[in-house]
């Protein structure tokens, strides 16, 4: 026998010694991302949430408080004017200062102009 036939049987041992082992970590790393791909998918159900509720409360914020805001300045509440912003009047995105500022926003702005626009027809 040559040495590559001598070896054969006892390498055959060790692989199906280890392959129980290697179908557990297998398993195991399965699961593993699969916990992993939830807690991401739960992550990024929450940021959507949140970035949701900054972009309704900006959009109420600067519709109630049209004369004095941080967006728009204090001036002409200084001046005595006192203007009212029609119910529908849409918010230029560049007055959306607390929206803009995140890093996530810009991924779900698209589908919130979205909803607001099916929302308000």
């Amino acid at each position: 026998k040559t040495m590559a036939e001598e070896r054969q049987p006892a390498e055959r041992t060790i692989l199906e010694n280890l392959k129980p082992n290697l179908e557990n970590l297998r398993d195991e790393a399965s699961e593993a991302m699969t916990t992993l791909q939830t807690e991401h998918q739960f992550i990024h159900e929450f940021l959507a949430d949140v970035e949701r509720q900054i972009f309704n409360e900006e959009e109420v914020y600067i519709k109630n408080s049209p004369n004095a805001n941080i967006v728009r300045g204090y001036d002409a509440l200084a001046e005595g004017k006192h203007t009212q912003l029609p119910k529908n009047v849409k918010i230029d995105k560049k007055e959306r200062i607390f929206t803009r500022s995140s890093y996530t926003f810009w991924r779900v702005y698209t589908k919130l102009m979205n909803q607001i626009h099916h929302q308000s027809h």
